[in-house]
């Protein structure tokens, strides 16, 4: 389902997610299924994240802005796809939202408000002015294309009302603050040491 859900975001956001289906595969499960080749049907591998930085600045900042308001802090080079023949993309979102340890949506309360440090700041430094187009972006329109991108879940039977409630709130709420957690994630201040949120909560530093 995460998976389902963060094409859908990624897609109406203008962000390079491949798009994909749900499928059935065997003994009655089912599987997310998606592809990205080259012109030649090759699949390209890791990509050098400082490179993809510096031919792709504005579309690897979305790819992390995306990141953070996800809650994705999965995104290292083998999560990336990138090629002159075909872009920059992103892939694998399974670990976003709640991660693949837990499988409660009212857990996902607890990291509304929650920054984390990127791994890819590592290797690229993000510029705000990168960023910034992206953060206003989903300041004023992600409540809206959660809301919409939500409803297709539960309308395909991936998630029950209730949960639908608890994605809902979580991606409106980092919607709203997240300017703030880029800043923080990405370590756009000079000293990204716990800061406060809307709302009077903190955000600690992840080692």
């Amino acid at each position: 389902m995460h998976e389902f859900l963060a094409a859908r975001l990624a897609n109406s956001l203008g962000i390079p997610v491949p798009f994909g289906e749900v499928s059935d595969v065997m003994n009655g499960r089912e599987a997310w299924t998606s592809a990205v080749a080259g012109r030649t049907g090759k699949f390209y591998g890791p990509p050098d994240l400082s490179e993809v930085y510096s031919k792709e600045p504005h579309i690897m900042a979305g790819v992390a802005v995306f990141d953070v308001w996800i809650y994705n802090p999965d995104r290292v080079s083998e999560n990336l796809v990138w090629h002159p023949n075909i872009g920059l993309w992103a892939i694998d979102h399974e670990g976003a939202f709640l991660g693949e340890h837990r499988s409660d949506p009212a857990e996902l309360k607890e990291l509304a408000d929650e920054g984390f440090l990127y791994p890819g700041r590592k290797a690229i430094a993000f510029k705000p002015e990168d960023c910034s187009a992206w953060t206003k972006l989903i300041s004023r329109q992600g409540a809206a294309i959660a809301a919409h991108a939500l409803d297709i879940c539960h309308t395909r039977a991936l998630l029950t009302l209730d949960a639908k409630a608890h994605y809902l709130n979580f991606l409106e709420r980092r919607a709203k603050n997240i300017a703030k957690l880029v800043e923080h994630s990405l370590e756009l201040r000079a000293h990204p040491e716990s800061f406060p949120l809307p709302g009077g909560a903190y955000t600690e530093p992840l080692h």
